[in-house]
């Protein structure tokens, strides 16, 4: 709730801020506003009445390393989601999740590699993932399916 002269002062403002970015052609831009207000008013009305689907933070760890992006991108692709009417679980759990499954027996660093380019083979360092050991990763992992019943005894 605003006063009219508050509103006013507001509809003066933006209209003088059309007029700068428009250069003179303010109710042209004035007219696609509303038409984009317009459309917006029916996707948000269409939004509402799907039903609100979740992805889990274990589904959404997959995602991100399926894809390959950062945790920049993953929280963009979140954003994103949430905007879809799609709930999606907190990063937090994803990291705990994360460390969960990697545990502290892989190690990440950047080496040197031959890689291809267009101009032919270049040396450039590159992130290379190993096991510190490849026996305790297997245990690590077996316990984790153990722990989630997944394992069938024969």
């Amino acid at each position: 709730m605003a006063s009219k002269s508050t509103v006013r002062r507001r509809s003066k403002y933006l209209q003088d801020q059309r007029e700068k970015i428009s250069v003179g052609s303010s109710g042209t831009q004035q007219k696609d506003e509303i038409k984009v207000a317009a459309k917006q008013k029916r996707i948000d009305q269409l939004f509402e009445k799907i039903p609100r689907v979740s992805i889990s933070s274990e589904e959404l760890l997959a995602v991100k390393t399926d894809l390959g992006i950062s945790s920049n991108s993953n929280r963009k692709l979140k954003r994103w989601f949430n905007r879809w009417v799609v709930k999606i679980g907190g990063e937090q759990q994803m990291r705990q999740e994360k460390n969960n499954i990697i545990g502290d027996n892989l190690v990440a660093e950047n080496l040197p590699f031959l890689l291809n380019e267009d101009k032919g083979k270049i040396v450039k360092l590159a992130p290379c993932v190993y096991a510190d050991s490849l026996p305790q990763k297997v245990l690590q992992q077996l316990n984790e399916n153990d722990r989630l019943n997944l394992l069938s005894w024969h």
